[in-house]
Parts: C-alpha cells; structure tokens; sequence
C-alpha cells in the first residue's frame, strides 16, 4: 500500500491501521494508494480494473461502536473518551487512531463548513423550503431546528456537529450480517442496526455504481485462512473514466440526498427521489408516496421487477383505502428508462389484484396518469424552488448570496435529470394477467 501524504502522523496512523487489518486476517490490496490533500482522504489502485476482486477486508470484530465511544467534540476537534470496559483493548487502540486521523485531516472543521445544518443558520427559511421535498425523520427535524436557532442551550452546537458529522461516518451494521450489504446510517429507524466507524474503509469515497459494504465469511481472497469469520468486503470499484480512484456506494442517493447527509451534490446520480405525494388509484384507493432514504429492498424479488432492487420502494403503511411507501425514485440513466412505469405497474397492479377494480387497459391508463403526475409535480416543485431564491427579499440580502447559489445549482441539477426522463411506450408489451398478488410481492421481502 501506498500512501501519498506530506505528514508524517497520518502516514504512521495509516500503516499502524493496515497492519491491524492484516494481523488479524483482513486484506489491504498492495496496488492501492491512499492520498491526503487538503484534509480529503482518498483511495486509488494502479492496473486493471477487477470489479469482482476486494481492496480491502476489515473483520467485522474491528469495527467500531459508536455508541460505546464516548465521543464528543471541542474545538472542531473530535475526542473519545468510553467508559472502562467498553471497547475491546483492540477496538480501543484502532479508535485512538481513527480520531487523531480525524483530527489530523480537520474532518470535523470541514464538516461544519459543508454541512447544511451549520451553512444555513443564516437562511434557514431557504433551507426549510428544499425539505419540503423530504419525509423528514424526528433527527432531521431537530438539525432544521438548531439551523434556525431554536435549539441554544449550551453545549448543544457541539453536540449536533458531533452527532451530524459521525451520521456521515457511519455503517449500519447488525452483529449476524453474513451474506448482506450494509449502507451508511442515516437514521433508518431500525434500532437494532447500531452505527459503526469503519477503519480504513471509510475513506472511499461514494459513487452511485460503487463497491457494496459486504459482509461475507472469509476477506474474498485465494489465500484466507479465515472462512468462518465475517469480514467487511469491498470491491475495486473505478467508474470514473477519467480516474483511477475507488468508490462505494454509501447509500441510494439523489443530489438532494447526498447533500443533506454529506454536504455535496451527487452529480453522478442516476435518479431523483420524488417529492412526497399522493396518486389516485381508481375505484381502489390512493398510494402514499414519502421521501424517505432508506437501504436497498432485500430478498428475492418476483418475477416481474428483475432488475428493479434499487427502484423497489418499502411498504411503511397499509389499509384498504391506501398503500403507504417509503419513495419513488425517478431514473435519468438511459439504461434503466421505464424504472419508474414498472414500479408503478408492480405497485397499481397488486392494489387492483383482489379486486379486479381495473382491467390491463385501465391499469395501464393509470399507470401513464400516475406517471405525469409524479414527472409534473416534482419539476413544479424545483421550478418554484427557483422563483423563490429570484424574490427580491432573497436577491437582495447578501447574506442570502451563497445559500441561494447552493440552492440554485441543487435544483438546476435536479431539473436537467428529471427532464431527461424517457416517455417512450415501448415497454407497455406485457398484459396484467401474470401480475404478483400482495402477498407475492411482501414474500420478496420489505
């Protein structure tokens, strides 16, 4: 391994984390090059590109607990103080060194200058417009609250940029796992997936067609002599065409996704979450649309969404006048142009199954209906979003220069991918008549 750094403390934390690794099973490919510049850690590998081969192998047993780290901030530094007993000797040593490497690349600092929490304490109202095109969670909620001053107590800025910069850290991450993926935590609501920190992995960067966080038995390579303990798995993932640099893939991302959790807009995503909203289903009932992040839907898929895990939405409520779910995703990627449409044939299809309340013409009628609403509503909101930032009570507040700018450019991004969306009709080949029943469809998984 490489590493490409003028200082010399990140490169001997850097080392001392890679020799953890090894001694203790793990694997660090030997072609990759880790670089610091600016306080950004990133990693790259020379050669062929093998998509099916790891970089790095981290046991599971190294990752770190946040939950027992007794961590807190104090001067943009982030320090960890647990409670005797609470971390293994190991884990103990590794969190010492994951800190000071934090400390060292000014991570906190960069943190509070990028995350929107703290760049929009100055336009909060602005801030609080672009959410209205999330489901807020009650954490999100609390972050809206402190940006807008409504949180002053004592200690509490410390704790919030703590708490949101250690989100942007974080693996969810179950004890058994073997044989999943695991996404980066953005409050899934699922209390027994605890927040992990993720030595050496966690300076891979995201991209939309990164590594997978893989938990598997054995670190992937010929020559582990640990098959029956898990390891955490990533891939040599290089999708840029002009770079040599390694991502994964932290979670489903929009730009406006990436952008609260992690302070950047994805420019390479391939989809827009919708905006919550409500579709009308004829003679059956309505379908509840949230904006919610939530992690890949797992299990076997029917027959009928090969090929959609990334756009399959979760179930969150359901009664026999709606069905309740966590998000539509709307594709701008060229290879997967009718995402959307057979979604929503899957989700109108299984509504009107019991029942035969709408026959294939009329489903399909529906389902372009549904379509237009979703394409309408989303592009009105960004459209508005736009007319706001041009009022003359932002226009002309220089303190409102830079977060309209920001605003500005995120709903530009999300305009010109929500109008390369395919209208074609092409895939409109297959009749209702093989359509998944309810239950079918909830056997995949939620």
């Amino acid at each position: 391994m490489k590493i490409i750094s003028d200082n010399e403390a990140i490169q001997k934390n850097l080392r001392y984390l890679q020799q953890i690794m090894e001694d203790h099973g793990g694997w660090v490919d030997p072609e990759i090059s880790i670089k610091c510049e600016a306080g950004s850690l990133s990693i790259e590998k020379e050669g062929f590109s093998n998509p099916d081969k790891p970089i790095l192998a981290l046991r599971s047993t190294l990752l770190l607990p946040v939950d027992k780290m007794g961590l807190h901030v104090k001067n943009d530094d982030i320090l960890c103080t647990p409670e005797k007993g609470a971390l293994t000797d190991i884990q103990d040593k590794i969190s010492q060194c994951m800190i000071e490497l934090y400390n060292l690349t000014g991570k906190v600092k960069l943190h509070r200058e990028t995350s929107c929490w703290f760049t929009f304490r100055k336009a909060p109202d602005l801030l609080a417009r672009l959410l209205e095109s999330r489901t807020m969670n009650q954490n999100q909620k609390r972050f809206l609250a402190f940006t807008a001053g409504k949180i002053t107590s004592p200690g509490e800025e410390n704790k919030i940029l703590c708490e949101t910069y250690l989100k942007s850290r974080t693996l969810g991450h179950k004890d058994t796992h073997s044989g999943e993926e695991g996404f980066r935590d953005q409050g899934s609501g699922d209390n027994s997936i605890a927040p992990k920190i993720m030595p050496m992995v966690d300076f891979l960067n995201h991209h939309h067609s990164g590594s997978f966080y893989n938990f598997q038995e054995g670190n992937g390579t010929d020559n582990s002599d640990d098959n029956n303990k898990e390891f955490l798995v990533v891939n040599d993932r290089r999708p840029l065409p002009f770079s040599n640099e390694c991502f994964t893939y932290y979670n489903q991302m929009d730009p406006v996704d990436s952008f609260i959790g992690y302070g950047f807009s994805d420019f390479f995503a391939s989809y827009v979450r919708s905006v919550p909203l409500e579709l009308e289903i004829p003679n059956t009932g309505k379908i509840i649309v949230n904006s919610i992040l939530g992690n890949l839907h797992k299990g076997k898929l029917p027959e009928n969404a090969a090929g959609l895990r990334p756009y399959i939405p979760h179930t969150t409520g359901k009664s026999k006048e709606a069905l309740e779910i966590s998000h539509l995703l709307i594709p701008a990627n060229p290879g997967m142009p009718h995402a959307l449409r057979r979604v929503l044939r899957i989700l109108i299809s299984n509504r009107v199954a019991a029942s035969r309340s709408l026959n294939a013409a009329q489903i399909q009628e529906c389902i372009l209906v549904c379509e237009e609403k979703i394409l309408k509503t989303n592009i009105k909101f960004y459209k508005d979003l736009l007319a706001h930032i041009e009022s003359a009570g932002i226009r002309n507040n220089p303190a409102m220069t830079e977060p309209a700018k920001i605003i500005r450019d995120l709903a530009t991004l999300q305009l010109t991918k929500l109008y390369k969306y395919s209208f074609d009709d092409s895939h409109f080949r297959e009749e209702s008549a093989n359509v998944q029943t309810d239950e079918q469809l909830e056997g995949a998984g939620s």
